[in-house]
């Protein structure tokens, strides 16, 4: 409980002390060792070759025939620095992500829970992530394939942010934003949002530590919500409603190829699996001692703020995105993700007390403190030239939608999965 309180009372004023460690490397690897020989792409698939050369077509054809490797990311046309920085955040993600898709968990496929897992990257810049069991039910293999333009997007947006002066100061509340700053400044630094990626960063080591933490930490929590899906049962419970067939993959931008799911169950299993990965990305990263770019007097405090950074700038790039009535805005995502990880964070006996005051208190101050880096990436993004951050349009409307009869139907589809858990179903 000391504990507890000492993060709520510091996180906000310690912000601005984020940069020494990305995390402790106790087995460090090349950027080469993720290229895999019978594929040529960068990937995790310590399964048979077979298996993987069938896995990564189904990502080669989404990216029209393109292959994520040295000459994929050649055509990204990055500069010398732009594409150093790019290769170390890319090793670092494979890196961070790679317990998740070992031979050792592979090896420990059982009747229980028989399932293999692969990670692929779809060479493609747009915004896109995906999950889907293979073809032959029988082989009990699961791939996740994550567009490389959640990790560019991220990295880039992150960099031009840290390049607007004072943007640490500002998210940490050490000055509130001037009324006027972004009029008079509107579009001073001309940064695209789009293409030319990674021409503006941080001029600051530190900062650009940081950059690669939040980077990473925001293409992770991509991952958990896609295991979230198998996890959570999604698949198995569409496949057995025949809504999706075998092989089918449930893509988080709605591609023409895959099934188009009914908006109210689509905008369901989405806000199941958010919630999910919240609690996820807290076991994750805890399970690797709490890294992020901060003092080492203050490991847990430097955490919290990295997650809570990494997932707003995460929701502000799906913010943009084109989404259907399948999912809810960010605005309403992001509080079920945050609200998820601090359950898991801050209590592992069966969940917090609502109703009782210091969980109220608690829930101020963090409440404030994203508000907080809210205001503060506001501010950036019109100096930058880019749009306001949040709309709030959608989250007033879909209030009602999520309060009256999505949860009803969230109740009962709820019930449905816990039968199509993967290691309940196969128990």
């Amino acid at each position: 409980m000391l504990m507890k309180n000492r993060i709520l009372k510091l996180l906000a004023q310690r912000a601005w002390r984020l940069g020494e460690i990305l995390f402790r490397d106790r087995n460090p690897k090349s950027l080469d060792s993720f290229l895999d020989r019978d594929i040529g792409a960068y990937a995790i698939a310590n399964i048979s070759r077979k298996e993987k050369l069938d896995g990564h077509a189904v990502a080669v054809k989404r990216a029209g025939g393109q292959v994520f490797n040295q000459e994929y990311i050649n055509s990204l046309n990055l500069s010398t620095e732009g594409r150093q920085l790019f290769e170390v955040t890319l090793h670092s993600f494979l890196l961070a992500i790679s317990p998740l898709f070992s031979r050792y968990v592979n090896s420990c496929a059982s009747e229980i829970y028989p399932w293999r897992v692969a990670f692929f990257f779809t060479a493609s810049t747009d915004l896109n992530a995906r999950v889907r069991e293979s073809f032959d039910k029988r082989e009990n293999l699961v791939f996740v394939d994550v567009n490389v333009g959640v990790l560019l997007r991220l990295l880039h947006e992150i960099c031009a942010v840290l390049h607007v002066p004072n943007a640490m100061l500002h998210i940490a509340g050490r000055f509130e934003p001037l009324k006027d700053e972004v009029e008079r400044a509107q579009g001073k630094y001309n940064v695209p949002r789009e293409g030319n990626w990674l021409a503006t960063f941080p001029n600051s080591e530190r900062l650009l530590k940081v950059a690669i933490d939040m980077a990473v930490k925001g293409a992770v929590s991509v991952v958990m919500h896609e295991f979230g899906h198998f996890h959570r049962g999604h698949l198995s419970y569409l496949r057995e409603h025949e809504l999706i067939r075998s092989g089918d993959a449930l893509s988080e931008a709605g591609e023409a190829e895959e099934v188009v799911l009914e908006p109210s169950l689509r905008r369901i299993l989405e806000l199941d699996a958010d919630e999910s990965a919240g609690g996820a990305v807290s076991v994750f990263w805890r399970a690797r001692e709490f890294p992020a770019q901060g003092p080492d007097d203050s490991p847990m405090e430097n955490f919290y703020v990295s997650i809570v950074l990494s997932t707003i700038w995460l929701f502000l790039i799906i913010e943009r995105c084109e989404l259907t009535q399948g999912y809810y805005s960010p605005t309403w995502r992001i509080q079920h993700f945050l609200r998820r990880f601090y359950e898991n964070l801050f209590d592992n006996s069966g969940g917090l007390d609502l109703s009782d005051s210091e969980h109220v208190a608690n829930s101020s101050v963090l409440t404030g403190f994203y508000f907080q880096c809210d205001r503060a990436l506001e501010r950036a993004f019109g100096l930058l030239g880019w749009n306001a951050g949040f709309s709030t349009a959608r989250f007033h409307i879909e209030a009602e939608t999520l309060l009256g009869p999505d949860s009803q139907r969230l109740r009962e589809v709820a019930a449905e999965l816990r039968a199509h858990f993967p290691w309940v179903k196969h128990y």
